[in-house]
Order: structure tokens, then C-alpha cells, then sequence
């Protein structure tokens, strides 16, 4: 009862002392140059985060502060490939903070070779220099740094990169190939993104030159043997992946509007489950949540680490990147970055702000770090103690949910 009580107390109290805090859920938008096509995006964990410029073949480095960018250009490989047809896709940092980009050769040819000329780029963030790493003149998509090395996907391969020497220290074939009666030619499945967990690296095969057909598949990629087999079968043109202790999640994009939907398949028994969302790209952010985007009905969305499922309707968007409290993410079709706050105190992570959220930070009122009600999760404006502005940022946002 006394508990009870306090809450109670707690709750009128905060109701009228309300501290002057920004606004959650708000969707900011950074318009960045006219058909630049922002791509991939990655945060330094600092206050930077960095956007590739698909058709600029740049690099914008943005200031999450004050949302003002600077613009690097990569410089031509060969002299054949003109700076503008420089595609850079997929970016990652690595251990040491380099930042790393898949790219593409738009028009430009190798010479002596029918193949457009593929690498991937090492920025230095301090010096404002590019490194680049030959990848056997495979086009590179996605790219992850995994145990001390980077891994980007080739048009057929996966290549193991050290980024401390910026050399390729393998390449595993990966890629499928088979005869189709139905589509009465070979379908060709090329590796597109990753998602690593313990010795594996998952990966989605696309099919190709046929798009949406039931043909791509999901794989494998055992880094002790540096084996790869195929998991699964009969996905329509998959894409985004990531993977938990139990579920690898797969982007499934159905038609050319990038409307998709996600599987959801049981590591162990491989059962799926379809979700009607998505499309394009999946990651997890530091709390569990799973987020998606590309579908043009709702084009950035999470399923929640307790199965909430939330949504907003945005146009159709790439990539997406966890800054802080904020979600950032590409849009497709304009020069535009997303800021999406989703600073909700919700605290038990269920997708709304409700009762259970004030009584979690009712019960470590009056502790600070050190104490044994102390909880992390509750100190909302990090002065490192629960008080009354705690308690009040929650009934700010009481009833409020994430979609």
C-alpha cells in the first residue's frame, strides 16, 4: 500500500511540475544536395554521422548538433572511371575508427576486362583521405567489420579485408547458379548483406537477372572452415539480414515500389514466420529492437525486443543507423536524411509510456549510482540521481507510444 501511495503522490506531482524538455517523436528532416541519393549511413558514436552519396560519389560528413555536412569526394581508381561514376553504398567503421565503403563502378571498365572495375574505400576521418582495396573487380554491397577484419560482398564473393595493412587476405565464393525451367535460363544468387553471430556470418543471396521471383536464399558462411552452405530456399529477391541468439531475420522485397515483408526463421528448427512490414534494410539497435525499412506503405518501422510492432509512413527509405536517442535513416527517390527522435521513457521497452514506466522509476526514486534501488534506466536526464524530473519526463509522455 505504501508503495502505492508514493506512486500515487509521485504521479500528481509530476503532473505539475513538468521540466522543460524537447519534444519526443518528432521526424526532422537534413535536405542534402539535389539527386545525390543518400545510401549508407553510419555514426561515429561521438556526434558525427557519415552518409553516402550514391550518384554525388561522396561522402557527407553531417554534425548531429548543429545538422550542418561537408562534403568528400572519392577520387577515380582507374582512368577510365570517371569521379561521378563512382557509386559508394554500404559504410561501416572499423576497430580503430576508419570508415569503410562499399563501392561501384557506374560506366567505367577495367582495362581488358568487360567487368566494371569494384573496390572498397578506407576514410580517414582525421586526415579527410581515402584508401582504396581492390576486390578482384567484384561491385561491393554490403560491408560489416567482424573479429578484427572487414567483410564486404562482391558480385560473386565475400572478401576478408585487414584494415589495418588495407589488404585482401581472402575470397570465398559464394554465389549460386542454376538452370530455370521456369524462367528458362540460369538465375544467378549473389551475396547482397550480412549480419554476423559467433563463428557464422548470415548472409541473403538475390536472384539475378530475374527480380521478385521465389528464387533467392538465405546462407552461411562459417568463418573456422571458411565454408558456406545454403540454409534456405525460396525467398522472393531477399535483402536486409540480422541475426540474435534465436531468430535470423530476412528482408524479403516484393516489387519494384519496395514493398516487403520480413522473415522470421528459427535458427534451430528453420521454421518461418512471415511479417508484413518491410522490405530492404534490418538492424538492431542497443536495446533488442529490430528496425526495418523500404516498404512504401511504412517505410521505417520496429518490432520491439517484446514483440511490439510500430511504424511510420515516411516515403521509401534505405538505410538506418542508431544515433543516440535518435533514428536515422536514407530516403530513397530525394536528397534527404530522416531524424526520427524515439526518446520515449519507455522504460520496459513495450512500445508505450504507461503506469508500468513510472513505477519502475518510482521504485529507484531517491537512488543515485552506487545505491542498491540504484537503476541506469530511469536516470532520463543522466544527472545521476531519480527525482522528480525523472518521475516528470515520464508523465510528459504518459500514454504516448512509439507508433
Amino acid at each position: 500500500m505504501k508503495g502505492f501511495l508514493l506512486l500515487a503522490i509521485l504521479l500528481c506531482a509530476c503532473l505539475l511540475v513538468v521540466p522543460n524538455i524537447p519534444e519526443a517523436d518528432a521526424i526532422v528532416k537534413i535536405v542534402l544536395p539535389s539527386d545525390s541519393i543518400p545510401m549508407g549511413i553510419a555514426f561515429d558514436g561521438n556526434r558525427t554521422v557519415y552518409v553516402s552519396l550514391y550518384w554525388y560519389g561522396a561522402i557527407a560528413e553531417i554534425d548531429t548538433i548543429s545538422k550542418n555536412y561537408k562534403l568528400y569526394y572519392l577520387t577515380s581508381w582507374h582512368p577510365e572511371v570517371a569521379q561521378n561514376e563512382i557509386d559508394p553504398f554500404a559504410l561501416v567503421f572499423d576497430g580503430d575508427g576508419n570508415l569503410w565503403i562499399s563501392l561501384r563502378s557506374s560506366l567505367g571498365y577495367h582495362v581488358g576486362s568487360p567487368r566494371p572495375e569494384g573496390m572498397v574505400a578506407k576514410f580517414n576521418v582525421t586526415t579527410k583521405t581515402f584508401t582504396y582495396v581492390q576486390t578482384n573487380y567484384e561491385n561491393t554491397k554490403g560491408i560489416m567489420y567482424y573479429r578484427g577484419y572487414i567483410w564486404a560482398a562482391g558480385t560473386w564473393s565475400l572478401f576478408q579485408i585487414d584494415p589495418v595493412n588495407d589488404t585482401v587476405v581472402g575470397v570465398y565464393y559464394v554465389s549460386t547458379i542454376e538452370w530455370s525451367v521456369q524462367y528458362n535460363g540460369y538465375i544467378d544468387c549473389r551475396p547482397l548483406f550480412m549480419s554476423a553471430d559467433g563463428d557464422f556470418i548470415w548472409f541473403s543471396l538475390y536472384e539475378w537477372p530475374t527480380d521478385f521471383e521465389v528464387y533467392g536464399k538465405l546462407a552461411r558462411f562459417n568463418i573456422s572452415d571458411r565454408t558456406s552452405s545454403i540454409i534456405l530456399e525460396g525467398f522472393t529477391h531477399p535483402m536486409g539480414i540480422a541475426v540474435n541468439s534465436n531468430f535470423v531475420y530476412l528482408a524479403e522485397c516484393l516489387n519494384e515500389g519496395y514493398d516487403g515483408r520480413i522473415a522470421k526463421i528459427n535458427k534451430t528448427s528453420l521454421v518461418q514466420e512471415k511479417l508484413n512490414v518491410g522490405g530492404y534494410y534490418l538492424d538492431f539497435d542497443s536495446r533488442g529492437n529490430l528496425w526495418w525499412t523500404g516498404t512504401m506503405r511504412r517505410s521505417v518501422g520496429s518490432i520491439t525486443s517484446s514483440g511490439s510492432l510500430l511504424s511510420w509512413g515516411t516515403g521509401i527509405s534505405f538505410f538506418i543507423e542508431e544515433v543516440g536517442n535518435e533514428v536515422w535513416y536514407t530516403e530513397l527517390g530525394s536528397a534527404l536524411i530522416g531524424v526520427l527522435n524515439v526518446n520515449l521513457p519507455d522504460l520496459n521497452n513495450d512500445g508505450k509510456v504507461d503506469i508500468r514506466d513510472i513505477a519502475i522509476v518510482a521504485s529507484a526514486y531517491g537512488s543515485y549510482p552506487g545505491s542498491e534501488s540504484w537503476m541506469a534506466i530511469a536516470d532520463l536526464d543522466g544527472n545521476s540521481k531519480i527525482d522528480i524530473r525523472d518521475i516528470a519526463r515520464v508523465a510528459r509522455d504518459y500514454g504516448k507510444s512509439w507508433g
